[in-house]
Parts: structure tokens; sequence; C-alpha cells
């Protein structure tokens, strides 16, 4: 809900676990009040409880994805993934990076 805590899960608001069974997979959060929100997405493949990096190239050796215009080159930061959420039933889709 602010800058100071994404992408961090130990900081995350609200958190959803679902498994990953079909090439598009939908979750929702409840009820989540009006604001300023950003979304961080992780395909935990083999469900160690945290994202898995690879040397080269650089970054996340499992699907990750955020609420962001674009792939960003590095951590998402909140200034660009952010977005305000103006109603209860919003849809925001989110492609998977690999």
């Amino acid at each position: 809900s602010d800058s100071g805590g994404f992408p961090k899960l130990e900081n995350a608001v609200n958190t959803v676990t679902t498994r990953a069974t079909a090439t598009t997979v939908q979750v929702s959060f409840g009820d989540v009040p009006a604001g300023t929100w950003a979304v961080a997405v992780h395909h935990d493949h083999d469900a160690d409880g945290r994202i898995d990096f690879r040397w080269f190239p650089p970054g996340p050796s499992e699907g990750t994805s955020a609420s962001c215009a674009s792939r960003p080159l590095a951590i998402p930061r909140w200034k660009s993934c952010s977005f305000v959420m103006a109603e209860a039933d919003q849809v925001l889709r989110t492609p998977m990076w690999y």
C-alpha cells in the first residue's frame, strides 16, 4: 500500500497463494479498499517459499510479475507499478516474466 515495503512479501498488506494449474490463473484479493496499490507476483516453481535467482542472465529464475506497465530491468519499484484502484471489483491483468 506504499513505497516503503513494495515488493517485499513481509510488508504485504494482503497475500494470495494458489496453484498454477493452467496458463491463466485468476486470484481475488477479497475486500481491498479504494486507494493506491501495487501488486507483485511470484511463481514459486519449486515450492521453496522464495524467489530463486540466476547469475546469467542476472535476475529471477522463476516467473515473476508486477502491476508495472512493462517488465522492469531490476526489482519492480513502487513508482512504476502503483495504480489507483477506484472500484471494489477492478480487474488487473499481469503477464508473467520468465
